[in-house]
């Protein structure tokens, strides 16, 4: 069973307040274009526009998950280009989702949500990408206690 469902928008005011409350983990690729939604939850999380690059910047050079922890329950993963993806590139992502499931998630945060926000991306197989998720959790089951439900907004 999944626990995958697919929102059709950005984040509303009700999952904004959500977000803001540390209730659901908010998760966005590191987006490098200023007008992003990754850069207007990083204002709602208080960073400016040079806090934001330097943020941003940092995540796709080191190319590892970053994550506002204890401020906000907020991740960034690498900005990728899954119009060439092939399947070491799907394993190299894997270990992202476990940045960002197991060890951000599960370890810090504790939310039984998280919210994958997708925007610019490129993904040209979005069930594929699910199945990808859906792996990694049966996989990865004995790791995740809080997480219930995730959801994304590709559309």
């Amino acid at each position: 069973m999944s626990i995958i469902t697919r929102i059709n928008y950005p984040l509303f005011t009700d999952d904004l307040r959500l977000f803001q409350e540390k209730q659901i983990h908010l998760v966005c690729h590191a987006d490098t274009i200023a007008a992003s939604l990754c850069f207007e939850y990083l204002f709602e999380c208080g960073y400016g526009l040079e806090k934001s690059n330097l943020f941003v910047n940092q995540v796709n050079t080191k190319k590892e998950v970053g994550c506002l922890y204890p401020e906000f329950n907020f991740s960034l993963i690498p900005s990728v280009d899954f119009s060439s993806f092939g399947e070491a590139d799907w394993l190299n992502y894997e270990s992202y989702l476990f940045d960002v499931i197991v060890n951000a998630n599960e370890r810090l945060f504790k939310s039984d949500l998280i919210l994958f926000v997708f925007e610019n991306s490129n993904i040209p197989d979005f069930v594929l990408f699910e199945n990808v998720i859906n792996g990694f959790i049966s996989k990865h089951n004995q790791h995740i206690k809080h997480l219930q439900k995730i959801q994304t907004n590709h559309n």
